[in-house]
């Protein structure tokens, strides 16, 4: 296990009684700023900063599953993948249906050839059919070429 995973072993399992946030007095409007701060870091490629502030948010709160998959997304955005797949996972523990997850981890599962990727991709489609955010659009056009190859294979 590398000290990543060690890190994340350690935010995960404070997750009983209250968070760090409570006790703090963090207040939720102050907790999607910081959280906004780590999207804009990682948007300018700053992805040691934006990592930073995520894994701050779940120490002070890791029941927060918008925040483990915002970091899951960093740290598949800097190709830390095994540690990408862990925030995944702790994300869908909290959150069943987060479309970002899903897609995200369902991705990363296709590409190193687990067919059970290719289910998650199924089920953000089914969490948001329309495509209404981006995880659902990048979900809808995976299906759409899983679909498209499937038939290809056939004919």
């Amino acid at each position: 296990m590398n000290a990543i995973n060690m890190k994340l072993e350690v935010i995960a399992s404070q997750s009983n009684g209250p968070t760090l946030a409570e006790q703090m007095g963090l207040t939720l409007q102050q907790a999607r700023d910081m959280a906004e701060r780590g999207c804009e870091f990682a948007a300018d490629g700053q992805l040691e900063e934006a990592a930073q502030i995520f894994e701050g948010l779940l120490l002070m709160n890791p029941k927060d599953s918008a925040n483990w998959a915002a970091l899951g997304t960093v740290y598949q955005k800097a190709k830390q993948l095994a540690d990408a797949e862990f925030a995944y996972e702790k994300c869908l523990a909290l959150d069943q249906d987060n479309v970002i997850a899903l897609t995200n981890l369902g991705e990363l599962k296709v590409r190193r050839g687990d067919s059970s990727g290719a289910a998650m991709v199924q089920r953000a489609t089914a969490v948001d059919p329309k495509g209404d955010t981006g995880a659902g659009k990048r979900a809808k056009a995976m299906t759409l070429v899983a679909k498209m190859l499937g038939s290809r294979a056939k004919g």
